[in-house]
């Protein structure tokens, strides 16, 4: 059961990044409570009015602060900070990143989400990532089920919060990438891209292209769809299911600290 609550490491951290607000009316209920419960909410999946009452906080005060973090942008400068760190003990691990996307469902709709291809057309969302040689989520990308990943290449790149250490950094990625666009914008922002070629759009026989990295990320998306929370999505805005994947990204980032 110690893998759905929050761990020691984690809240030391956490607690370097939440603002102090002072209630001018009853007293405020103590963050470490808060972030123990978000934690044990996206980790199990359950349904908000069900977070048992040995946490001490309701399950409204809860989703209240959770938007409120959300807006002070306290989940993505949670993520600048644990990435840089991080960055400074295994900058080697960044020579090599890798991008794919990842569907699933999304029973209650909302913002981000379209028909899965996949599902008999029933709602759903892709979250896309970025990761490097350790499986670390560097950048995140939310959209419908029904979009390409190659749509949405581009956005992954642009939403890695902190700066690469190296000059060209290989990027790996399937078939599903192999887009001229694509090779043009990595090849302009200091990326190699090593993409698998399509068959379908030519009738030459290509060369076979693999990639020794590119299997981490699939490995990365079964982190994530251990958290129920995160494997159907239950968040109606899109931000707020960016900032459970955020949470699962530093949990797993704070193991190579």
């Amino acid at each position: 059961m110690n893998k759905f609550y929050m761990n020691r490491k984690f809240w030391k951290e956490a607690k370097k990044v939440i603002p102090y607000k002072k209630s001018r009316r009853r007293p405020r209920k103590s963050s470490k409570k808060i972030m123990k419960a978000l934690f044990f909410i996206f980790r199990t999946g359950i349904q908000w009015k069900a977070l048992p009452p040995t946490f001490g906080v309701s399950a409204s005060t809860v989703h209240r602060r959770f938007q409120e973090w959300i807006k002070d942008g306290v989940f993505r400068n949670f993520c600048v900070k644990i990435l840089k760190k991080y960055q400074r003990k295994n900058h080697e691990m960044m020579r090599w990143v890798a991008i794919d996307g990842s569907t699933s469902k999304a029973p209650l709709g909302g913002e981000s989400v379209g028909p899965s291809p996949v599902d008999r057309r029933k709602i759903g969302t892709k979250k896309h990532i970025c990761v490097d040689q350790n499986g670390i989520i560097l950048g995140i990308a939310v959209s419908g089920a029904n979009k390409h990943d190659n749509v949405f290449a581009q956005k992954i790149i642009k939403n890695i919060p902190i700066l690469l250490p190296h000059k060209l950094t290989v990027c790996a990625a399937d078939t599903a990438y192999d887009a001229k666009n694509t090779r043009k914008f990595l090849k302009q922002n200091g990326f190699v891209p090593l993409i698998s070629k399509n068959k379908r759009k030519s009738k030459i026989q290509p060369e076979k292209t693999q990639s020794r990295h590119r299997w981490i990320v699939e490995r990365t998306f079964g982190h994530l769809n251990s958290w129920r929370g995160i494997f159907i999505r239950w968040n109606k805005k899109a931000e707020n299911y960016i900032a459970a994947i955020q949470i699962a990204a530093i949990f797993y980032t704070l193991r190579y600290l």
